[in-house]
């Protein structure tokens, strides 16, 4: 039996922004489905502008014989006017308001800026609420898995990965920082991980219980030094990263 469920293999999203690319997941509320992926994925952090006004999602459902792919074409331009995305840049954190669920009528529909939806026929997988923990919940030395879409790896010459599917990478809990509530991981990510979620992997003897801890936010650089004709130093990816807690990604789900 596979260690991580098909459902949990199906969360992760990638996100496209005009030419560049991250990642992401849906996250269910229960009355809305969200995206949630990094800030600086569809925005940029020096003049807090639209990396462009469109946008698109793409996932797949939790059969895996099924490679069919669930495409949402988004207007984020539109979305932020009719506040459908609300942001914590300085958590680095963006969440999308893309179905609403109405329970009386038991219908779902997409909010106003999703411009085109094509289903695949496996329906849209999103992480449930109580498949979430909080930063206080979150254990050092615990198993973790990042999901998601690092684009930026391979050369164009060498091809080696199916870039329109996500790739996993496992290492633990390295630390915390309480007073930022994010979470070092002994995992070292590239571009196009940003906003990619951190799935903790907790062993209860015969079972195992998975639970969505964070989202990828950035790496941890680290100066090298060269030495060569003459002795200079570069910045360079030390191993670790860091995922934003759920803490955060949750308040800005509240403000829906």
């Amino acid at each position: 039996m596979r260690k991580i469920p098909d459902d949990n293999l199906a969360y992760p999203v990638l996100v496209s922004v005009g030419p560049s690319t991250g990642s992401g997941f849906y996250l269910n509320t229960g009355t809305r489905t969200l995206l949630i992926t990094a800030y600086h994925v569809l925005y940029d952090p020096q003049t807090n502008a639209l990396r462009s006004e469109h946008a698109e999602l793409t996932s797949y459902g939790a059969d895996r014989s099924n490679a069919n792919k669930n495409i949402l074409q988004l207007n984020l331009a539109a979305m932020a006017s009719f506040g459908d995305i609300k942001t914590d840049p300085s958590a680095d954190i963006a969440v999308i308001q893309v179905f609403i669920r109405n329970g009386a009528t038991n219908t779902i529909t997409t909010t106003r800026g999703v411009t085109s939806a094509v289903f695949s026929g496996s329906p849209i997988v999103g992480v449930p609420m109580e498949a979430v923990s909080l930063h206080a919940d979150v254990m050092i030395a615990n198993e973790v898995c990042i999901l998601g879409y690092p684009v930026s790896l391979g050369l164009p010459h060498l091809p080696q990965l199916d870039y329109s599917r996500p790739l996993l990478r496992t290492g633990i809990v390295a630390g915390k920082n309480d007073s930022l509530r994010s979470i070092v991981l002994d995992c070292p990510v590239y571009p196009g991980n940003s906003g990619g979620l951190v799935l903790q992997i907790e062993d209860e003897g015969l079972n195992y219980k998975y639970r969505v801890i964070g989202m990828v936010i950035q790496f941890v650089p680290t100066i090298a030094e060269i030495i060569g004709t003459s002795t200079s130093a570069a910045i360079v990816n030390s191993g670790y990263s860091i995922a934003a807690s759920m803490d955060n990604v949750l308040a800005l789900a509240h403000q829906f």
